[in-house]
């Protein structure tokens, strides 16, 4: 799994690939196959051989969905049953399952492993710390173990418990900066201050390149120990030295203007903010906040908690399982602190747990600092479902007490373009450029909604405009080169713009389809089969590629080949438009 996406320092925490073509496009994912890898590797230990589906009855209804109770009268039904529950994107009834399965074994080292990772995974932390001494007993430990424990120990205070356990954590290479931030607060909460840095400092040398120095976070928390041990000059000369800094995320932005407004250094904070704060944050919103809680300095178990936050993506690898499991140990460690409960629901959202991200987005203050990036979040999950109206009434509420946010109205008029009311759209994308908003993104989304409308003169325009701030923005170079060659017109720079967005992302069979297109309309025929063959290998399941490589085929005189690619386009088709044209294809050819 890649990283935990930081917020982007741009116009969202998180931007929805915009449309690559005249019409949006929905991206499909193997969601369930990551979900699969959440538990399938047990605990980190040695890895079981993925489950074959052709064992389980996966179209099934799950024990959950039956209208009479399920009852399995064996641990290997139990098993069953939580596999399969798993494989359905119900993961609590999975871990219900497994634990009824361990109910029945409770030595059987499997069910141990997988009811010890569903249940951290969970946020379930004493039933894991159960589980994880069960493990202990059998001589079966992993470094994941013992965090649960650890977990216990922090909130109960008990820091020399914390400091034995976490060594056990460091044994293993890929958790040792998790084990070190533990640690070196650890020290810190029990006087010995000097030795808690040097700790931290320590654990991340064996880690980090020697040229690209120590990690912006253990710089972070380097400070904030200097602010822990009243060490207040320190603690400012050490932040001072991160403001000009690239900031990994605006989790680690807000902790470090938070500490400069409690050292009374509010204007360089304010400066760095007016610079670098994305978008998705509303600027006054965000002072007002860290004004109110200038003189609330995190306790030791907040420290640790986003000290978690920020290494997660490190962890095991980027695990998916140890990433979300390390975000629970921090919740339970420090319950009230939204920025956790945000990358939560990022990771959940990312895996296509909707209703499970949701449920994480709700634990956040809906008047505070993370109130505006959540309600973004929430938009983004209700739009990728269709849900277009209880997304546009939620940001018509929020804009109802923020009318002069330009990002807002921004936001509210790509909604509106993605649910294809292009004239209300393009009022909304002109009332947030009235409220100061600019973007290169503003310009092509605008450019998108006057080329819906048939108003070229000003699509034009606003694509180019575009190009003019970011030469280099695949989406405005692909829609505008694509446009162009549908119509066959300006193909010669169509052509040009299409293979600078190939260039810059060759992976997309969109962007490739779109240059095959091109030289399909510049009758170049042979180059065109080639391309978008490769576009289908890239995007094989879109019903216009197809469609196009059915085209080609027909002007190549490959006519079976070409009936074939139209008929499997119809199969994936969704739009009815588009299917009758291609009806008319089969039944009457193309014409000379």
């Amino acid at each position: 799994m890649e990283q935990m996406p930081n917020i982007k320092q741009n116009d969202k925490f998180q931007v929805c690939a915009p449309p690559d073509r005249l019409k949006p496009r929905q991206i499909k994912t193997l969601a369930t196959l990551a979900l699969l890898a959440l538990f399938v590797s047990g605990c980190g230990g040695t890895s079981s051989p993925p489950f074959a589906t052709n064992n389980i009855d996966i179209s099934a209804p799950t024990p959950a969905q039956r209208s009479e109770p399920y009852n399995p009268q064996s641990a290997a039904a139990h098993y069953l049953a939580a596999r399969q529950a798993l494989y359905m994107s119900k993961i609590e009834d999975s871990a219900h399952f497994y634990m009824r399965s361990l109910e029945a074994e409770p030595d059987n080292i499997e069910f141990l492993q997988r009811n010890f990772m569903s249940q951290y995974y969970l946020g379930h932390i004493e039933r894991a710390a159960s589980i994880g001494r069960q493990l202990e007993r059998l001589n079966i430990m992993t470094s994941l173990s013992y965090e649960p424990s650890i977990a216990m120990a922090i909130r109960a205070g008990d820091w020399d418990a914390v400091m034995v356990l976490v060594d056990n954590v460091a044994e293993n290479i890929p958790s040792r900066q998790f084990a070190g931030v533990i640690k070196s607060w650890a020290m810190i909460a029990t006087g010995r201050g000097d030795a808690g840095i040097t700790h931290l400092t320590d654990s991340a040398l064996s880690l980090v390149d020697a040229e690209d120095g120590l990690p912006f976070y253990h710089q972070l928390h380097h400070a904030l120990m200097f602010e822990a041990l009243g060490h207040k000059d320190d603690a400012l000369l050490k932040a001072q030295l991160l403001i000009d800094e690239p900031i990994p995320s605006s989790a680690m932005m807000l902790d470090l203007a938070g500490l400069l407004y409690r050292l009374d250094a509010r204007d360089m904070a304010d400066a760095m903010l007016d610079q670098k704060l994305p978008r998705a944050f509303d600027l006054q919103t965000t002072r007002q906040h860290l004004a109110t809680q200038a003189d609330q300095p995190p306790t030791i178990a907040q420290n640790i908690a986003n000290g978690v936050l920020q290494t997660a993506s490190n962890a095991g690898d980027g695990q998916p399982q140890t990433i979300g499991a390390r975000l629970r140990f921090a919740i339970y460690i420090a319950p009230g602190l939204d920025a956790i409960h945000f990358s939560l629901a990022q990771t959940l959202s990312l895996l296509r747990l909707d209703t499970s991200a949701m449920a994480a987005l709700a634990n956040i203050d809906a008047d505070g600092l993370w109130a505006q990036p959540t309600m973004l979040m929430k938009l983004d999950m209700l739009v990728a479902q269709n849900d277009f109206e209880t997304a546009l009434s939620i940001l018509r509420a929020h804009l109802a007490r923020h009318p002069d946010n330009g990002f807002l109205h921004k936001e509210h008029a790509d909604i509106l373009r993605r649910n294809g009311n292009y004239a209300a759209s393009r009022d909304a994308y002109l009332r947030a450029e009235s409220y100061g908003f600019e973007s290169p993104t503003l310009d092509r989304n605008l450019a998108i909604t006057y080329e819906q409308l048939g108003i070229d003169d000003k699509a034009e325009e606003r694509f180019l405009a575009a190009l003019e701030i970011n030469p280099n923005d695949a989406f405005t170079l692909n829609y505008l080169g694509y446009w162009w060659a549908d119509e066959g017109r300006n193909l010669s720079e169509a052509i040009t713009l299409i293979e600078k967005a190939v260039e810059l992302r060759p992976e997309s069979g969109y962007f490739v389809d779109s240059l095959g297109w091109v030289h399909y309309k510049l009758g170049n025929y042979t180059v065109a089969v080639e391309l978008l063959e490769k576009a289908t290998t890239l995007e094989p399941a879109d019903p216009v590629i197809f469609d196009h490589l059915g085209d080609v085929y027909w002007r190549l005189d490959r006519y079976a080949e070409a009936r074939h690619m139209w008929d499997f386009a119809i199969e994936q088709s969704d739009d009815p438009v588009l299917s009758d044209t291609i009806r008319t294809k089969l039944s009457d050819g193309l014409d000379p």
